[in-house]
């Protein structure tokens, strides 16, 4: 069963409530009825153990990121990428192609998913490092901060 990612001090991870609150009207904005939560997902930490790249997937549970262990650990520029790539899922639907979902990422909050070559994995999501304080204010804002921060 996933948890709650977290990294708070004396508080278990399961007792993190995380979600990303968004309005506009993107396509991104208009398919977020309800809050995205982020959790900690034994699924997604068997796949990172398949596949180095990949750290976190969407569709398993609704409105949810599940992310794996690895993922907390990752550079802030490659988390948010990779983070973002995710929301771009939610918004731009099951079917939607993984340019699409960066493409909506872009519209909605300006931000280029970039991907890169890395000791993290190969063609993995990453944001600029110039673009990260800017994420994590966005991310603050919509609610996610205590669930990814260290």
């Amino acid at each position: 069963m996933p948890q709650a990612v977290s990294t708070r001090r004396k508080q278990p991870a399961s007792a993190q409530t995380t979600c990303v609150r968004n309005s506009g009207d993107s396509r991104l904005a208009a398919n977020f009825k309800n809050p995205i939560k982020v959790l900690h997902c034994s699924e997604a930490d068997a796949e990172h153990r398949k596949a180095k790249r990949q750290y976190a997937h969407t569709f398993h549970l609704r409105n949810v990121i599940c992310v794996a262990s690895a993922w907390i650990n990752l550079p802030e520029e490659w988390k948010y990428g990779i983070l973002l790539h995710e929301i771009g899922h939610l918004g731009a639907g099951q079917d939607a192609s993984e340019r699409s979902a960066n493409k909506d990422v872009k519209e909605y909050i300006g931000v280029k998913i970039h991907y890169r070559d890395g000791k993290y994995g190969n063609r993995l999501e990453s944001i600029k490092r110039s673009d990260v304080s800017f994420v994590e204010s966005w991310l603050k804002i919509q609610g996610v901060r205590n669930a990814i921060s260290r």
